[in-house]
């Protein structure tokens, strides 16, 4: 089958390759699955310049897929799945076929396309865990720190389904935005939440400096 694949770890344009491999075959409780769909995630560009150490070379990268399965009791069933090793000792999605264990698979929406399904695996679990770590509910205001990332997007989509109210932010001084290069974001978020002080901080950039800008933002008790 036809994959791409790095035998060496550095640059992305220097060791990503498009190679033919041996199409793999499903083992006891695992699934075959025909990839559609393969996402990429900033985790999987670091995996392949060298930042994942337990990576055993060579590899396929990527974790989020999305497909139909090939064989067996659930052949031509249309899912979705994100793997925790495939990528790094594991073959990953960046490739025509994966085998994945029966039990890290989902039924693929009806609503989403595949490219669609394929592009919420890491983002959205890792927005999702970050919101109930939080406590998010209904009717709180949550500041979201890089709003526009697949993370932060994620965070904001899911803070509407839970009916809070997200507070995007940004670089551009966007209306209706956050600037998070600011010298202090508080007069913004009061602003925003007509004189209240933000519920929950959800940080999906990891720059220290807005960090503790945004600290300052929360209300007593706040997260």
């Amino acid at each position: 089958m036809r994959a791409v694949q790095f035998a060496e770890k550095g640059p992305i344009q220097d060791v990503l390759k498009v190679v033919d491999i041996p199409k793999p075959t499903a083992g006891e409780d695992e699934l075959l699955v025909r990839i559609l769909a393969s996402g990429i995630n900033p985790a999987d560009a670091k995996n392949i310049e060298g930042s994942i150490l337990t990576t055993i070379l060579p590899r396929v990268p990527n974790r989020d897929f999305s497909g139909i399965v090939e064989s067996g009791p659930h052949a031509g069933l249309e899912v979705w799945g994100t793997g925790g090793e495939s990528g790094t000792t594991t073959e990953g999605a960046a490739a025509e076929y994966i085998v994945v264990k029966d039990a890290d698979l989902a039924p693929k929406p009806k609503n989403l396309s595949f490219v669609q399904a394929a592009a919420c695996g890491v983002p959205f679990l890792t927005a999702s865990a970050m919101l109930r770590r939080a406590g998010v509910r209904a009717g709180q205001y949550v500041l979201v720190l890089g709003s526009s990332g697949s993370v932060g997007s994620a965070a904001v989509a899911l803070c509407k389904f839970l009916q809070a109210a997200p507070l995007k932010s940004g670089r551009h001084g966007t209306v209706g935005e956050v600037d998070s290069t600011a010298t202090q974001l508080v007069t913004q978020t009061r602003t925003l939440t007509n004189g209240a002080d933000v519920d929950g901080v959800l940080d999906t950039v990891s720059d220290p400096a807005l960090f503790q800008k945004a600290l300052i933002t929360l209300k007593k008790c706040g997260t």
